[in-house]
């Protein structure tokens, strides 16, 4: 979702959010930094939920993008702003074992997004 909208954003076309929604995101560099620390522990258990315990709505998410891409001029279009949807992970057994890194906010998170997708602009085919 946050790729794709932050592309949408960079070749300035309106974002488009078919059912609103709370969703837990993970940025990919805390996945990875998790994942290696995991390895290198000795495990008490071998299922874990690696995410954030926080929810995150689509909408809120779509508006955030806008603003750090500075499009004053895309709309968000929205089918519903009800919330559909509400997959928040439970990340308590990760953290009670101190296996979870520390997380990067949001957005920053975003925001590093954006600043590769920028690099790549040429190549983004939506």
């Amino acid at each position: 979702f946050i790729p794709n909208m932050c592309a949408h954003a960079i070749l300035n076309k309106d974002l488009e959010i078919h059912n609103n929604a709370f969703f837990d995101f993970i940025y990919i560099d805390d996945v990875i930094n998790t994942t290696i620390k995991i390895l290198n522990k000795k495990l008490k258990s071998f299922d874990y939920n690696l995410s954030t315990g926080n929810g995150y709505e689509l909408y809120q998410i779509a508006k955030k993008i806008l603003e750090l891409n500075g499009n004053k001029n895309l709309k968000i279009k929205i089918t519903s702003k009800k919330i559909m949807v509400n997959y928040i992970g439970n990340n308590s057994k990760i953290k009670k074992e101190k296996l979870l890194c520390k997380l990067t906010p949001l957005e920053i998170s975003i925001r590093n997004v954006l600043n590769y997708l920028k690099t790549i602009k040429n190549k983004i085919n939506l």
